[in-house]
């Protein structure tokens, strides 16, 4: 899909899937239907899924460091993806997008 066809707002509701619990708007609204949304709308769920969990991992005892670089790589992915949606690409995400392969509860 060139990213020219895809309208700004579809781009900013593509964008908030990355924003923490801001997906919550883009998966009740309307928009979620267009499948630009739907695809960032999944790679988004995934991540915040791996961060909380990261977090969650960071506050075990030996284990801090380790979960907090964890969710710093899961915040970069975020960023990257981010930013491909608000550019009008469906770039699939690295490890994300294997997960989403087979776990897609927006599609």
């Amino acid at each position: 899909m060139d990213n020219r066809s895809v309208p700004p707002r579809t781009r900013f509701w593509g964008g908030l899937c990355y924003v923490s619990v801001l997906i919550l708007l883009p998966a009740c609204v309307q928009a979620r239907k267009d499948d630009f949304v739907n695809f960032h709308l999944n790679q988004g769920l995934v991540l915040l899924t791996l961060a909380s969990l990261c977090g969650a991992i960071s506050q075990l005892p030996y284990c801090g460091e380790s979960g907090l670089t964890l969710t710093l790589l899961a915040d970069a992915l975020s960023l990257v993806g981010l930013v491909q949606a608000l550019r009008g690409y469906k770039t699939p995400l690295p490890l994300v997008s294997r997960i989403t392969k087979n776990f897609h509860p927006f599609g």
